[in-house]
């Protein structure tokens, strides 16, 4: 059972009907993509856990898992831990899900992270804002694609801090908000699986996003330009957090700042990581299926993560720049570009683009593989470059920054 019928669980629906699984999707949308490759569909919220218990007392499951959502990560380890599956433990899902929680449990051991608070009203927001004393990031505590985080202006008024408090609060459903130091440094993930206690971190990835205020992610590429020695250090954090957080049996997708303070944990997701990071990128630049290795868990067999060869992946999003969105034109043929992967357009003729504030709002993507990371960004950019966005009545622009 996979919970999400979206295109991005539609890579596990894919794969698990490859290795010759009876797959059922759980998924509120009729219409997801999901549906037209599974071979049962619940049209059900994936949050809703009594339902979904429901159905699989009547329908025994030999497996159940997400991928590239938090939310529903929950849902996964209750119904595992109560039809005996292998899966994330019921409170390993609540703590690292949860900025908050995550945040809070981590203080305790040496794990260098940004100074936070965790706030539910103004006024303690204000005080946290007040303590912070310098740039400051305020996020939802359990939300993600960017939804509710924005960067508080320098200077901000009282207005415009209680306007950002407002837009992270509505968007957190525990009504709890993060207050937090902006690291400033390059960040990067880390794509890792976790079975029976024993971590293997498959790679790192690059990260690139719009900056402020919202921080959407706009292109990834692997492997990271990181040297052995951060490397080193990157996997002793890594290997810290996922233990004291008590997560096991799972895929883990784990954001990270670098600068010349050291490594900085950022966030963890106890999921394959979404924008093609896991499900792409990965298996282009070193050969490891974590979508495969990752319903090997949920089965509880012994997943695959040895490294098949060393490339490059690289992938750059299609950017909203305001009006209606009309589709595209190709100034070249970029599906004949050397190591082509994909060319997708997420959105419909008619779309309205108001900017980019969350990953929701991006057009589509261009992926490339190449000989080394630097191979790929080079040929993916080369392609973002040459796709136009047809805007108001065919007027033409470029595919954002």
């Amino acid at each position: 059972m996979i919970l999400g019928g979206s295109i991005l669980q539609l890579p596990a629906i894919q794969t698990a009907k490859e290795m010759g699984h009876h797959v059922i999707t759980v998924d509120i949308d009729e219409n997801c993509i999901g549906f037209e490759y599974s071979d049962e569909n619940l049209k059900l919220s994936t949050l809703d856990y009594k339902s979904i218990k429901k159905y699989v007392e009547k329908n025994p499951i030999d497996g159940i898992m997400t991928l590239a959502t938090d939310r529903p990560v929950n849902i996964v380890a209750k119904l595992a831990s109560d039809f005996g599956l292998k899966a994330i433990s019921i409170e390993a899902a609540k703590n690292s899900t949860n900025k908050a929680k995550m945040r809070m449990i981590l203080n305790k051991y040496n794990i260098l992270m940004p100074k936070f608070h965790v706030v539910t009203n103004e006024e303690e927001f204000l005080k946290a804002v007040d303590d912070i004393n310098g740039p400051t990031i305020i996020k939802a505590s359990d939300n993600a694609g960017k939804r509710g985080v924005r960067k508080l202006k320098d200077n901000a008024s009282l207005t415009e801090k209680l306007e950002t408090f407002k837009y992270a609060i509505d968007n957190s459903l525990s009504k709890e908000v993060l207050v937090e130091e902006l690291i400033i440094g390059k960040e990067y993930s880390v794509e890792t699986i976790t079975w029976k206690n024993e971590t293997s971190i498959i790679t790192v990835t690059n990260k690139y996003n719009s900056g402020e205020p919202a921080y959407v992610e706009i292109g990834h590429s692997q492997p990271a330009d990181i040297t052995y020695a951060q490397y080193l250090d990157v996997k002793n954090i890594v290997n810290k957090t996922i233990l004291n957080l008590g997560i096991e049996n799972t895929a883990c997708h784990v954001e990270v700042m670098i600068n010349d303070k050291g490594v900085y944990l950022i966030e963890i997701g106890p999921r394959l990581g979404g924008d093609n990071i896991s499900t792409t990128l990965v298996k282009l630049s070193s050969g490891v299926d974590m979508v495969k290795a990752s319903i090997q868990m949920c089965l509880n067999q012994k997943p695959h993560v040895e490294r098949q060869f060393n490339r490059g992946s690289s992938i750059r999003y299609l950017l909203p720049i305001g009006g209606i969105f009309n589709g595209i034109e190709l100034l070249e043929n970029v599906s004949e570009y050397m190591d082509f992967h994909e060319l997708i357009i997420l959105k419909e003729n008619g779309y309205l683009m108001n900017g980019l504030s969350n990953s929701n709002d991006r057009l589509g993507y261009v992926i490339f593989s190449g000989d080394s990371r630097e191979d790929a960004e080079k040929k993916s950019l080369i392609a973002k470059n040459n796709v136009k966005i047809v805007v108001n009545k065919f007027m033409q622009t470029n595919g954002g920054k």
